[in-house]
């Protein structure tokens, strides 16, 4: 294949990979969670979350930050369709400063990686020196299908 051929068709495949993208979010049913809780396109997100309505959630970006996850907990997922809760405690790495952490709980299908639902919580005020705990709540569509938790922390910069 020559390279004209080439640059040509990594054109074409750039052109239909941007043509596949959306910015599009609803709010519409939406909920919020416990305290200071994004869930779902939630009541105080730059982030919102499409509801699970067809039992699919749009993909969200990632916060911008700084990852913790190691030393963020998750003591409990609730996995069955209905109400569900994960809980869990997050405290900052030593030396860094004082500040607010956004903990995102997802559930997906644990075959297939699907997102069924997510929730994001702001923690205020997490120091290196204690944990804190946070909360999670959603909603997972009525499905036959084994459900797991996803979970990510990221303090922001």
């Amino acid at each position: 294949m020559t390279p004209l051929i080439k640059t040509a068709l990594a054109g074409v495949l750039l052109f239909s990979l941007v043509g596949c993208s959306s910015d599009k979010s609803d709010d519409a049913g939406s909920t919020a969670a416990t305290t200071t809780v994004v869930s779902d396109g939630g009541d105080a997100s730059d982030t919102p979350v499409s509801p699970p309505s067809t039992g699919l959630i749009d993909r969200d970006p990632v916060p911008e930050g700084t990852a913790i996850i190691e030393t963020t907990e998750m003591n409990s997922c609730d996995t069955k369709p209905g109400d569900v809760k994960a809980s869990g405690t997050v405290r900052l790495p030593e030396g860094m400063e004082p500040g607010t952490v956004m903990v995102s709980v997802t559930w997906r299908n644990a075959t297939t990686a699907t997102v069924l639902a997510r929730s994001r919580v702001e923690v205020e005020n997490v120091t290196a020196d204690a944990t804190t705990d946070w909360e999670a709540t959603n909603v997972l569509p009525d499905n036959d299908v084994p459900v797991d938790c996803v979970l990510a922390a990221v303090v922001g910069n």
